[in-house]
């Protein structure tokens, strides 16, 4: 397959990813908020691994993609 043209350039960058939250702090969440969070967490993560494994397959030198990934 031939790409004819590349991505406009904010398609082109590794995902931002926000700092963790305090390992530190504590918080008391109701279960449907906690999971609701969770879940969120795991759509975002999901999401900058995908956007991260497109960006360095459309450029293999830009190394978004953790060895994790």
């Amino acid at each position: 397959m031939t790409i004819d043209k590349a991505p406009p350039p904010d398609l082109r960058g590794c995902a931002d990813r926000p700092a963790p939250l305090p390992e530190d702090a504590v918080a008391i969440l109701p279960a449907p908020l906690r999971v609701a969070l969770i879940a969120l967490a795991g759509a975002f993560a999901a999401n900058a691994a995908r956007l991260d494994r497109l960006v360095d397959w459309h450029d293999p030198d830009a190394h978004c993609a953790t060895p994790a990934d």
